[in-house]
């Protein structure tokens, strides 16, 4: 009778045991669904089961700081869906352009026309040492107080070809403002070689033109040929050029032309030039120093 008045006792306790047991087994059970949800999923193809580490070297968890859920940053700002800044993700993945090219290589490769490519030459003078004496001692102070100024020069990059072509020249007003090459007195455009702090010929300029107004007010236009030119930019928008030197040959045709100096008679370019010091193209060296200063050319 002892035994069996212990036997609900005995069932009571089984019961409780087995009720533990089953609860330990689901708060297992929930904890490995826990940390199976909270893990991320390897990366495919990667050969390893464990987390991805983010190649932008994050420490933070997936999904923050612009990281996308497999850690990969998605190079959209901090959020990977709007960019952070509300932009779309087309909107702000945009590559980052980097620091601002100088303007005066992107206008020489180019692109925006940020550099100034139309000069006049200023505080010009014929240099005595290359230049018959008696032409330089009575041009440079026609060229000096002229309103007229004795050439300009124009650069240009042909889109074709993509090579540099310049012409240095006199010009005259279009009544506007700005300054033209007349047809009367063409000039050979010739290649030019165009960096960041420089320009110069290429290759002599095989016609062009001095423009100068003499005492007497006449207009007067003196004809040249084998031009060489070189100057250096004297800003960073290359609105002047400065150090210039121009080299050319007087023609031979402009002998006969009548000029007048100040506070001389008028007398001829042939008097002035003296001897001929140049048989291709006929006629005589000169050279010129000048700076020059921005100008509007149509």
């Amino acid at each position: 009778m002892q035994g069996n008045h212990n036997q609900p006792a005995r069932g009571r306790r089984l019961l409780l045991e087995s009720s533990a047991t089953c609860a330990g087994m689901l708060l297992a059970a929930v904890a490995v669904v826990q940390a199976c949800s909270s893990s991320p999923p390897p990366v495919l193809g990667s050969g390893n089961t464990q987390s991805p580490v983010p190649l932008d070297g994050a420490t933070s968890a997936p999904g923050q700081d612009g990281a996308s859920p497999t850690g990969v940053d998605s190079g959209l700002g901090t959020d990977a869906t709007t960019g952070g800044d509300g932009a779309s993700p087309a909107e702000d993945a945009g590559p980052d352009v980097g620091p601002y090219i100088d303007a005066r290589l992107l206008d020489h490769t180019g692109g925006s026309p940020t550099c100034n490519s139309e000069w006049w030459a200023t505080n010009s003078a014929f240099d005595a040492t290359v230049t018959p004496a008696s032409f330089s001692s009575a041009l440079n102070p026609i060229v000096g107080s002229s309103s007229i100024h004795p050439f300009t020069l124009v650069v240009q990059l042909d889109d074709d070809s993509g090579a540099w072509t310049g012409t240095a020249s006199g010009t005259t007003t279009n009544g506007g403002g700005d300054q033209y090459f007349p047809a009367t007195n063409a000039a050979t455009p010739t290649t030019m070689i165009v960096t960041s702090t420089s320009v110069a010929t290429a290759a002599p300029e095989v016609t062009a033109w001095f423009h100068v107004h003499d005492a007497g007010g006449n207009d007067i236009w003196i004809p040249i040929g084998n031009v060489g030119l070189s100057a250096t930019y004297g800003d960073e928008s290359c609105d002047t050029l400065v150090s210039g030197t121009l080299t050319a040959v007087i023609l031979a045709s402009a002998s006969s032309q009548t000029i007048q100096p100040i506070g001389q008679s008028p007398t001829t370019m042939g008097a002035l030039l003296g001897t001929q010091t140049s048989t291709s193209p006929a006629g005589w060296n000169v050279q010129m120093a000048f700076d020059a200063t921005s100008v509007q050319v149509d």
